[in-house]
């Protein structure tokens, strides 16, 4: 009897152990049959293997491509995160100020800070001086019979004073019949004019007409059409830019200057600054602003007398910690806003 329940258990546990064998088996090939479809489907979807990048992580000695020396072309933008500056291609300038340089905007709104007058950064040895502020009457061409001065404390950069020069003898030769000269009728005068004001950049000046033949001596508004012919007022106008020179508070411009039109207050800028200016109809409120736009990896081309400049924008916050980034092997010229940043001009 015992025998024949023994073998009975023993029957038993040879059909448990054969159904375990079969189940572990179809488990087994249903995880097989199901893998092999998985990496059908992910094949399909992304590639086969041999097509896939190498994972960085998995394999330390395969690294991507580097952007340190990838040298973006002016007016396009780097691939990536526009405000990596690649490191191969670059140069970083001290930041000097933002209230220094030809493009300081000063108004009402942004007041001038008077001791960063004269300061200029360019690598241009012939223009790093060229924003001192100097005596109108003692730094005129040497050859001009055609600029004057109300006074002899009356002070602009040497800049300003040599595009004056040089406007006011051609102003002479294209308006023609005239006897009277351009005169600079305010400008920056030392210890008078508060330092919120335009005039104490050395960069402004108020111009009015003078002729010296006259006794007494005779100065003329240039909004005076009795006494200052319209064509030399609209030629002033119409060719200052030539010089490096703006209309500073255009009648047109009202809205956005905030100044009432006059035909007498002009701005130096640079000749690069106010003929692009020129072309797109821009007060310097709007100029400095539009330019705000642009960065490193993405700066304004644009053609000035047949030589192509680029012009971008630099952050103030970020000048301050890392420095104005400036390709390497070219002339530049940096000016500050006098608002939050730095606009920097390149030679291409």
């Amino acid at each position: 009897m015992l025998e024949e329940k023994s073998s009975k258990v023993n029957g038993l546990r040879q059909k448990f152990f054969g159904i375990y064998i079969i189940a572990t088996i179809a488990c087994i090939l249903a995880a097989t049959i199901v893998s092999i479809a998985f990496v059908s489907v992910s094949k399909a979807k992304t590639g086969s293997a041999e097509d896939t990048p190498p994972n960085d992580t998995e394999n330390p000695t395969t690294q991507l491509p580097s952007t340190e020396d990838h040298n973006p072309t002016p007016g396009t933008t780097a691939p990536g995160n526009t405000d990596i500056i690649p490191s191969g291609s670059v140069q970083w300038i001290p930041a000097p100020g933002i209230a220094s340089g030809s493009l300081v905007l000063v108004n009402k709104e942004y007041t001038y800070i008077s001791e960063n007058a004269g300061i200029f950064t360019s690598n241009d040895p012939t223009r790093v001086n060229s924003l001192q502020v100097l005596s109108v009457r003692d730094n005129r061409t040497s050859d001009t019979k055609n600029l004057q001065s109300s006074t002899n404390t009356i002070e602009l950069s040497y800049a300003f004073t040599d595009a004056l020069c040089k406007m006011a003898d051609a102003m002479v030769e294209n308006c023609g019949n005239t006897t009277r000269d351009l005169m600079v009728n305010t400008g920056y005068l030392r210890d008078i004019d508060p330092s919120s004001s335009e005039y104490h950049t050395g960069l402004s000046a108020e111009l009015r007409m003078i002729d010296l033949n006259e006794t007494p001596t005779r100065y003329y508004q240039l909004k005076d059409p009795d006494a200052v012919s319209s064509s030399i007022s609209l030629w002033l106008s119409e060719n200052c830019h030539n010089y490096g020179i703006i209309l500073r508070y255009p009648a047109s411009k009202v809205a956005q200057t905030g100044v009432s039109a006059s035909q007498s207050q002009y701005r130096f800028v640079g000749v690069v600054h106010a003929k692009y200016m020129k072309s797109q109809n821009y007060s310097l409120e709007e100029y400095v602003q539009a330019l705000k736009a642009y960065n490193y990896n993405k700066r304004l081309d644009i053609t000035v007398d047949e030589q192509s400049y680029s012009l971008y924008y630099v952050k103030e916050t970020d000048a301050k910690d890392k420095g104005i980034p400036v390709p390497k092997n070219v002339d530049y010229e940096i000016s500050g806003n006098n608002m939050d940043g730095y606009i920097v001009l390149i030679k291409n």
